[in-house]
């Protein structure tokens, strides 16, 4: 915090823009908007949350028995961070470069044989992807312009588990790269396969539950909490930014 208000601070007065581009500076994040039910298969269920941001969010939802209805899938919560207060989601661009981390925990009603899931999660106008956390042990990034990997441990349902993802620009090849991490396990520094080469602009970044319905089993239930919410412009970023600014310094002394 104190090391990017200083380049913020020297950058304004060199007359230089402290954010990674128009969609403004991670930094800025203060909050987190709460979507509940963006999807509703069971509206019957009964929905706790609890926010708290940036210690504690939570979605319980309970009694995901279905209401009768065919084609029930499951139930899905959202929260996307913000940066006033929790009124409107923060936008990131292609290059708002960010480290963030989360404890997580997932569970759900172990003898419905439904599974339960939870993560970090990325949209572009619907257009969503995931770092999943789900309770048959699985963990996997996948979706939107996501690089595709599957961690080798298993997830064992009701811990907590710290994961989280790094978005940089990697200085060996100019390239944007992403990196995943779950636990004592990380991903390689992976490159994007989309004609923009990393995120897209516009996009909006938080975390989800998606909770299997199960037809007539009134004890089905899922629940996914977050703590320690962490994100940070990413430091390769300010490291770039602290050496435009040194160099226009230096500039001006001659």
């Amino acid at each position: 915090m104190g090391k990017w208000f200083w380049l913020c601070s020297l950058a304004l007065v060199l007359g230089v823009s402290c954010a990674a581009d128009a969609y403004g500076p991670v930094s800025s994040i203060d909050s987190a908007k709460i979507y509940q039910y963006v999807w509703q298969d069971d509206p019957d269920s009964t929905l706790t949350v609890v926010s708290n941001y940036p210690s504690y969010i939570k979605f319980q939802d309970e009694n995901l028995d279905g209401d009768g209805q065919g084609g029930e899938y499951a139930n899905r919560h959202v929260w996307r961070f913000s940066a006033d207060g929790g009124v409107t989601p923060f936008e990131f661009g292609n290059t708002t470069y960010f480290e963030y981390f989360v404890d997580l925990k997932v569970q759900g009603d172990p003898t419905t044989g439904k599974h339960h899931e939870a993560g970090i999660f990325f949209d572009y106008r619907g257009w969503d992807g995931v770092l999943m956390v789900k309770t048959n042990g699985e963990i996997a990034a996948f979706g939107y312009v996501l690089p595709f990997y599957a961690f080798l441990d298993p997830y064992t349902p009701g811990e907590w588990i710290r994961i989280g993802v790094k978005y940089f620009q990697d200085p060996a090849d100019g390239k944007n790269k992403i990196r995943y991490y779950a636990g004592s396990s990380q991903s390689p520094a992976l490159a994007f396969g989309n004609l923009e080469g990393g995120i897209l602009d516009g996009t909006t970044i938080g975390g989800y539950g998606q909770f299997q319905i199960a037809p007539g089993v009134q004890s089905n239930f899922g629940m996914a909490e977050w703590g320690n919410i962490h994100i940070v412009p990413e430091p390769a970023s300010l490291l770039v930014l602290a050496a435009g600014v040194a160099g226009l310094t230096l500039r001006r002394r001659r």
